[in-house]
């Protein structure tokens, strides 16, 4: 049963990767658009997140002699 899953969701994913193979370049360029921002926004979190730990060490160095 498990095996036939496994094949069943094998043939799904590629069935899947089929239809984004003959989707047109402006469905690409849509999906482009939709993504970019969403990325844009993961790593503006991900920098403000690392910048905040940054700042907050050195300040801990500079507030003990």
């Amino acid at each position: 049963a498990l095996v036939a899953s496994g094949i069943e969701r094998f043939l799904q994913l590629r069935h899947g990767a089929g239809v984004l193979a003959v989707l047109p370049p402006t469905a690409w360029w849509m999906l482009h658009q939709a993504l970019l921002p969403l990325v844009y926004a993961i790593l503006l979190i991900g920098l403000v997140v690392r910048g905040r730990l940054v700042l907050r060490k050195s300040l801990e160095h500079l507030h003990t002699p």
